[in-house]
């Protein structure tokens, strides 16, 4: 998109979203291949995926002092996205920690951002909602990570 400045005779660009909505359908799940990950999906309507937005992960122990992060990455083309934690992830939120994870941009197309149903784009990953998520594997053995940590865009 560009912008025309009356008079001036000079063109600005003007920066879009990086974050697009694809096609109804066009989303896949993200699963854990190692240990002391989180996964899940930027996803809106349709089960249309949302590529290129940014998730943050930083994990906190049970005093509230930063033991991991921030970590970012940005979803793929499936809206897609892992973060692979330090050895102390499954750990920590187990025993009294969290992980507070959030998602940029808040709103795509004027669709907001629902983080693991907070209402928001960042929630918290605690005990309870990392055992809601606990993924698990035996080939390979995958004990300690989470999957399903959707933002939905709607």
């Amino acid at each position: 998109m560009t912008a025309m400045i009356a008079g001036a005779g000079l063109t600005l660009a003007t920066a879009a979203s990086a974050a697009t909505i694809g096609a109804p359908g066009s989303a896949s799940a993200a699963v854990p291949n190692a240990n002391n990950q989180m996964c899940g999906n930027a996803v809106a309507a349709g089960n249309a995926a949302v590529q290129g937005v940014s998730i943050t992960a930083s994990l906190y122990d049970s005093s509230g002092a930063v033991v991991f992060g921030p970590q970012s990455t940005d979803t793929d083309a499936a809206g897609a996205w892992c973060i692979t934690g330090n050895s102390t992830l499954a750990n920590t939120v187990l025993n009294g920690g969290h992980v507070e994870l959030c998602a940029t941009p808040m709103a795509v197309d004027g669709k907001s951002a629902n983080f693991l149903g907070s209402g928001t784009n960042c929630a918290d990953l605690d005990k309870d909602a990392f055992q809601d998520h606990l993924y698990t594997s035996v080939i390979p053995l995958i004990l300690a990570s989470a999957d399903g940590l959707d933002v939905t865009y709607s």
